[in-house]
């Protein structure tokens, strides 16, 4: 076992300090890369914003094949409160809904996206 020039730490320092600068630059871009998610039917990952939320949240999601969805919302032990909307998407398709959660406690919930050809994607939202 050697120990560590200083050279050697200063730029394993740099490196970290680096790949930190980008990881956060990489969190904060908006436009989500293609991902794979239950078999290649989501193209974006199913996004709430803002989240946490004090009224309403928006739900973006594409789907990469004609389908139908519905989204449900449930609390934070899995039991269903209300389903949010039902519908058909074309492929890569951008969709946008509202979700009012003006008259919901504080607290964590599931929105649960599930689609006709049975896959299906859960999130956290936080209601403040």
């Amino acid at each position: 076992n050697t120990a560590l020039s200083a050279t050697e730490i200063n730029n394993l320092a740099s490196m970290t300090s680096t790949l930190k600068t980008a990881a956060n630059e990489f969190s904060k871009k908006e436009k989500l890369e293609n991902i794979e998610i239950s078999g290649k039917v989501f193209q974006k990952e199913i996004l709430a914003y803002p989240n946490p939320f004090t009224t309403n949240t928006f739900v973006s999601f594409t789907l990469l094949k004609h389908d139908t969805y519905s989204i449900t919302l449930y609390n934070n032990i899995g039991i269903k409160i209300k389903d949010i909307k039902k519908g058909m998407s074309n492929a890569d398709e951008p969709n946008t809904i509202e979700v009012d959660g003006s008259w919901l406690p504080t607290g964590a919930y599931l929105l649960r996206m599930e689609t006709g050809s049975g896959k299906s994607k859960t999130i956290r939202l936080l209601r403040k």
